[in-house]
C-alpha cells in the first residue's frame, strides 16, 4: 500500500467518524470528558472499516515510560 492510499482510508474513515460522547466528568475541574471506550465507539468502526488499525506500545525514553501509538493501514 501506498502513502496515498493510507491517507485517503484516513480522510474516508474521519469523513465517518461522530464525536466521542462526554460520558465521565472531572471533579477537580468540574469538566465532562470521553473516557477511552467512548473514543473508541467512536473512532474504531470507520477507522476498521477502511483498514486502519492502532498499534501501541508502552516505551522507556530518557528514562521516563511513554506510550508509543502507530497509525497502520492493510
Amino acid at each position: 500500500m501506498s502513502q496515498a492510499e493510507a491517507f485517503a482510508a484516513l480522510v474516508a474513515a474521519q469523513a465517518e467518524m461522530k464525536n466521542a460522547h462526554l460520558n465521565k466528568t472531572n471533579p477537580h475541574f468540574k469538566s465532562k470528558y470521553a473516557d477511552l471506550s467512548s473514543v473508541r465507539e467512536a473512532t474504531m468502526p470507520a477507522l476498521a472499516k477502511h483498514g486502519l488499525g492502532i498499534l501501541q506500545k508502552p516505551t522507556l525514553k530518557d528514562g521516563r515510560f511513554v506510550l508509543v501509538s502507530r497509525l497502520i493501514h492493510k
